[in-house]
């Protein structure tokens, strides 16, 4: 299987025809003959977004919550539902069994 080769300009030429949104703003906000290579691009654009982007959270966070108190059980299980959601790899298991022991 062979790869098509292109050159770096038109890679250069054709990224910003892809960007929509927070990402073209930040193209336009580049200075003019700041980027050398493609290369140097992409690795920008990586770093730049990269850093904006939330960690998902370890499964064990399901297991430390708690019903509290006052809540009703309505009220935890959207929490729960809603702490899932950011949680790496949310296995239905893990979460059946954090949901169970927590109550």
């Amino acid at each position: 299987m062979s790869m098509l080769q292109v050159s770096e300009a038109i890679l250069y030429r054709c990224f910003p025809v892809t960007l929509i949104g927070s990402a073209k703003l930040w193209w336009n906000a580049l200075g003019k003959r700041s980027i050398s290579s493609f290369r140097q691009l992409s690795r920008k654009s990586i770093h730049h977004f990269l850093a904006d982007t939330k960690q998902k959270l370890h499964p064990h966070v399901l297991i430390q919550m708690s019903q509290r108190p006052e809540e009703n059980l309505r009220a935890y299980f959207k929490r729960f539902q809603a702490k899932r959601l950011e949680v790496n790899d949310p296995r239905s298991a893990v979460a059946v069994a954090a949901l169970i022991a927590c109550l």
